[in-house]
């Protein structure tokens, strides 16, 4: 008895191994902790990411933050209303190089000359739709990443929806990133 006992628990055994062996080799994802995969639908060879991810290109790990960051940096930097007296502005100043922000000031003030605080409400929805990286990327320290808004204007007799595109140009310093600049792109 004991002799078939012993039979019985080499073959489960070879049975476990081979079991294993085959899943390991055949059925197992492929998985790389580099690579984050995207949704199929991309036909642009740069991979977007956007709210809902567009593509099927892998974007690596740490330009997936990058984009991330640019999605969120876009959404705020351009949305903001002359009530509020353009303070999402000041939000951004611990991402910004010193030179971004001397240029982000002269944005203010143009933008405070022609809507003033204490005129009727004028303001900017943006939402942030999509993203892409132009440019370098995370592992060369500096990235220019396009993000596609949808903006929605509005004030005295004004109630537009218009499709416009912010270019931010990156900066890694020491272990953070900040924005070393920004342009709105022509709708």
């Amino acid at each position: 008895m004991p002799k078939i006992i012993r039979w019985l628990f080499i073959v489960l055994l070879l049975v476990i191994i081979g079991w294993a062996l085959w899943w390991w080799f055949i059925q197992r994802p492929a998985h790389n902790d580099n690579l984050v995969p995207l949704n199929d639908g991309q036909s642009a060879l740069t991979p977007q990411v956007g709210m809902e991810d567009v593509g099927n290109l892998p974007v690596a790990v740490d330009d997936r933050v990058l984009i991330q960051k640019a999605l969120n940096w876009g959404e705020r930097f351009a949305t903001y209303s002359n009530h509020d007296n353009y303070q999402n502005f000041a939000e951004l100043y611990s991402v910004m190089t010193e030179n971004m922000r001397a240029q982000n000031q002269s944005f203010i003030d143009q933008l405070r000359a022609a809507h003033k605080p204490t005129d009727p409400y004028w303001g900017i929805t943006s939402r942030a739709l999509t993203a892409a990286i132009q440019s370098g990327g995370a592992s060369s320290g500096s990235t220019t990443i396009k993000v596609s808004l949808q903006r929605h204007e509005t004030g005295q007799n004004l109630d537009q929806t218009y499709p416009q595109d912010l270019l931010f140009e990156i900066v890694k310093i020491d272990t953070d990133w900040f924005i070393q600049t920004v342009r709105f792109l022509t709708p």
